[in-house]
């Protein structure tokens, strides 16, 4: 009875021994992919223009992350005031901060600056008065390993004027698509937000591309667009909402620079189609076309001069009805809208002026394309 007694107890040892050299193999396994994924480089560019009062706090977030292998890019886009030295004084007892200062040319203009410069394996963007969350560039280039990605993104905060903070997700969901489903989502401004700097790139992607400087609005939209036709391999999304997006609330919902960002999204949204020929998300493309041409038909009847754009109106209102009857309206509120525009477009005037100010503005300007 101690004999067998012994070779039992053996044979747990063993078994036991066995599975702790198991484990441990695992642990030194996921020890030594983290120690390889950690040492992979993250370029990170900020444009800034005028951003004194708040470049500092933007830089120290980035700073601050616990994934440490960073190259903090800020490009000084001709400012006016001390966001140079904000910058200087920072990169004193930090090498990985680099300043460059250029003349006054736009933030695509300066992001294509910093792409110029950045020789890190991952690239990603962010705006010198919004931060990130301590966490956000390990869990991306975590799910870049993970998922064998070439873009990762995550979720983002919107910071209003008052303090408050609104989440956009937060969940922990994660959602690996293929680049077809992924530009699906983009173009329709569903599942995640169409911007760049919620975004990581693996910095191979933009060999020989860069931003289209000779646009203001959508120009990160069309790039990631380009961006994602351009990957091999998994897009991956967390909902988790690292980003945080200060919100500006200056300006109405028609103005005169709205007209002009309206003109510009339905050019973008023109070229997209474009480039969208046989492809899967064609129909995605097509609707995002009318719901721009729709979205730039309304602003035409809120400009200063209206009979300025008497002849583009009546013509973009011929390519609206042309839309409908090709059920590309599928919400009942644009088809309710294209009828007031059509028929008694003071009334939809002076109806929308007061919901504007009632309603609560949308956190991603993708959704409200």
């Amino acid at each position: 009875i101690t004999r067998l007694s012994f070779r039992i107890c053996s044979d747990k040892l063993k078994k036991h021994l066995k599975t702790m050299m198991w484990d441990f193999g695992r642990l030194q396994a996921y020890i030594s992919n983290k120690v390889r994924c950690m040492n992979k480089i993250v370029s990170v560019i900020i444009p800034a223009y005028n951003a004194e009062m708040t470049v500092k706090r933007c830089v120290e977030s980035i700073q601050n992350q616990t994934y440490k292998s960073l190259e903090i890019i800020v490009i000084n886009d001709g400012s006016t005031d001390k966001t140079a030295e904000c910058v200087s004084e920072l990169a004193v007892g930090d090498k990985r901060i680099k300043l460059i200062s250029i003349d006054n040319n736009g933030v695509s203009h300066a992001r294509n600056v910093g792409i110029d410069n950045a020789s890190g394996d991952y690239i990603t963007f962010v705006d010198s008065d919004d931060t990130i969350d301590a966490e956000m560039y390990e869990c991306l280039v975590d799910l870049m390993d993970k998922y064998d990605a070439d873009i990762t993104h995550c979720s983002y905060k919107n910071i209003n004027s008052d303090g408050s903070i609104v989440c956009v997700g937060n969940a922990g969901k994660v959602v690996s698509q293929s680049k077809n489903d992924a530009i699906k989502c983009l173009i329709s401004g569903t599942l995640f937000a169409g911007g760049m700097c919620n975004k990581l790139y693996k910095l191979k992607l933009l060999n020989n591309l860069r931003l289209d400087e000779s646009i203001v609005i959508n120009e990160d939209l069309l790039m990631n667009f380009e961006l994602f036709q351009r990957a091999n391999k998994n897009i991956v999304y967390t909902d988790k909402a690292f980003y945080n997006y200060y919100a500006n609330e200056d300006s109405s919902t028609h103005s005169r620079s709205s007209l002009r960002k309206s003109k510009e999204g339905l050019y973008v949204s023109e070229k997209i189609l474009s480039m969208s020929a046989d492809m899967p998300y064609k129909a995605e493309a097509e609707n995002r076309v009318a719901c721009s041409s729709l979205r730039l038909l309304s602003d035409y009847f809120f400009a200063d001069d209206k009979s300025k754009y008497k002849k583009e109106r009546r013509k973009l209102m011929d390519k609206v009805l042309k839309y409908k009857e090709q059920n590309l309206y599928g919400r009942k509120n644009d088809r309710i809208t294209i009828s007031m525009l059509r028929f008694v477009p003071g009334l939809y005037v002076c109806a929308y002026s007061v919901y504007d100010k009632l309603r609560k503005k949308k956190l991603d300007p993708e959704q409200n394309i």
